[in-house]
């Protein structure tokens, strides 16, 4: 992923790959939002593994 993203900006934006700082974290289940709920609210039928 990482290096797809940076090789996508070196071709579509002309950003070299040194110059590109990509850092992830992740939010808190209250944070997400899909259904119309937060991720805090929802009963999931399947098990997610982090």
């Amino acid at each position: 992923m990482y290096r797809k993203l940076s090789n996508t900006f070196e071709r579509n934006l002309a950003i070299n790959p040194v110059d590109v700082e990509i850092t992830i974290l992740e939010q808190p289940s209250h944070c997400w939002g899909f259904r119309g709920i937060t991720g805090d609210e929802a009963t999931l039928s399947y098990r997610v593994n982090l």
